[in-house]
């Protein structure tokens, strides 16, 4: 029976959600509870040094302090991946245009600004999509190199670094 008061059922009577017990569930959520606790640890020591730099009465008005972790490889190509994806499914849609990116595209787009990434989060790797691969697909739409429903691949020159689009109707590059 529910407690009008509170709202709630009894103890009792209430269902926790669980996990089915496999070994990936299980060793999923030791990974999580792993990151929960090193980043309570990280997030203590930060406002242990705020405490002895700032004045209490400063530190007081602060609501949160929240703390970044950086971003290792597999997150930055995760990324870059969604980053690209969206700009693929925005062609297609709007243009109805069919774009592949080359492995090699994506590694630079990932890798030209990584390094600072731990500044500036994965801005700069937008910014080297938008340059590497923005770019390109929007000059051959413009240009007209591209036809509808022609799927296209755009990709890195191994030994030049320029971005060359490659039309799968006739292999022509530009």
């Amino acid at each position: 029976m529910v407690d009008p008061l509170k709202n709630t059922l009894p103890k009792s009577e209430q269902s926790s959600p669980s996990l089915p017990p496999t070994s990936t569930s299980s060793t999923l959520i030791e990974k999580i509870m792993d990151a929960t606790d090193e980043y309570v640890v990280m997030s203590d020591i930060v406002k242990e040094e705020l405490e002895e730099a700032i004045q209490l009465e400063l530190l007081h008005r602060i609501d949160d302090i929240i703390a970044f972790v950086f971003f290792g490889d597999t997150d930055l190509k995760s990324i870059a991946r969604q980053i690209v994806d969206e700009t693929v499914k925005r062609a297609q849609k709007e243009r109805n245009v069919e774009i592949d990116i080359g492995p090699l595209l994506l590694y630079k787009c990932v890798y030209d600004r990584s390094s600072n990434a731990a500044i500036f989060g994965t801005m700069p790797m937008r910014r080297a999509e938008q340059r590497y691969f923005e770019d390109s697909v929007s000059n051959i739409v413009i240009r007209g190199f591209v036809k509808v429903v022609d799927p296209v691949t755009v990709e890195q020159n191994e030994s030049s670094g320029m971005v060359r689009v490659k039309r799968a109707s006739d292999a022509d590059n530009i």
